[in-house]
């Protein structure tokens, strides 16, 4: 892990461009300071590397700081320097941990794509993506969805304190079901329940705490962050933001219940492939587009 004193030479080295002039108990931030320099060279260092007591410490003159208006995302007028430093790292934060979740959905839905071209015997019209973890190449989707499980981690950490406890709890439920779905692969959908092994039972309820759970995530996430200036490029548009994994898993549930009303057994004729595939492509919507607005707002 990088030393704080990295962190700490890094910002002194940019806050020394500000000049902090006392005006009476008033400390005013210089019109010419572009705090945004500092933002920059500490976000090339880990977050959880900041030890914040010893920047702080070194940071003179913490009294009420007026500020001008290009700052403003971070800083708030009658604000003191040191909750105004702490708001800029809290952005800092918010930025990675949503760019980690970017960057893990990413590779999720890159591998789960190349996986229909790498073993196209699975007919996608009734075969579970679950099914790629069988066999050949089945490391991939194992892989897949670890990046799945990481990117809902990571999104549960980027809403910190931001979002309601509920919904960070459900966010980080849902991640463990992609986990444990990572963990055991599923048998074949042809085969019988009776025959189902150990492995394939837990996969199934790893996919119980992903698939009817991301939806009250979603809505839960909706619900908190509203109002919240950090999405405040899709408030407009949060609750069908918001609604997209319902849309997604009712997609998912008529067919399935449709075909288990009529006792199908599972093949061909049982046209469930796409359908799943639609639902995980609505989750994963989600995930980006939350992901984005927090990275967005917070790296502005």
């Amino acid at each position: 892990m990088i030393g704080s004193s990295c962190v700490v030479d890094a910002i002194v080295a940019n806050a020394a461009r500000c000049r902090v002039e006392q005006v009476g108990s008033v400390s005013v931030i210089d019109p010419t300071c572009d705090i945004r320099c500092v933002r920059q060279q500490c976000s090339r260092f880990a977050v959880s590397a900041f030890n914040w007591r010893a920047v702080s410490d070194w940071l003179p003159e913490r009294s009420s700081v007026a500020i001008q208006p290009g700052v403003r995302h971070y800083f708030h007028s009658g604000d003191t320097f040191d909750h105004c430093m702490q708001n800029l790292m809290s952005t800092i934060v918010i930025a990675s941990w949503a760019e980690i979740s970017l960057l893990a959905v990413a590779s999720f839905s890159a591998l789960l794509v190349l996986l229909h071209f790498l073993k196209p015997e699975l007919d996608p019209s009734w075969r579970m993506i679950s099914e790629y973890e069988i066999g050949r190449h089945g490391w991939m989707m194992r892989l897949a969805f670890l990046c799945w499980s990481a990117s809902f981690f990571a999104l549960t950490a980027a809403l910190f304190r931001k979002a309601s406890t509920a919904a960070e709890v459900l966010l980080a439920i849902v991640g463990v079901g992609a986990l444990i779905a990572a963990l055991f692969a599923p048998d074949p959908i042809t085969t019988p329940r009776a025959s189902l092994s150990r492995a394939s039972r837990l996969h199934s309820i790893g996919g119980m705490l992903v698939i009817p759970v991301l939806p009250l995530a979603a809505a839960a996430v909706g619900w908190s962050i509203s109002g919240n200036p950090l999405v405040a490029s899709i408030q407009h548009y949060l609750l069908w933001i918001s609604f997209l994994p319902w849309f997604g898993l009712a997609v998912q549930a008529i067919p399935v219940f449709r075909f288990g009303s009529t006792r199908l057994e599972p093949g061909p004729n049982m046209h469930i492939g796409w359908p799943n595939r639609f639902m995980v492509f609505t989750y994963v919507a989600w995930l980006m587009i939350i992901g984005c607005a927090l990275f967005v707002s917070a790296s502005a």
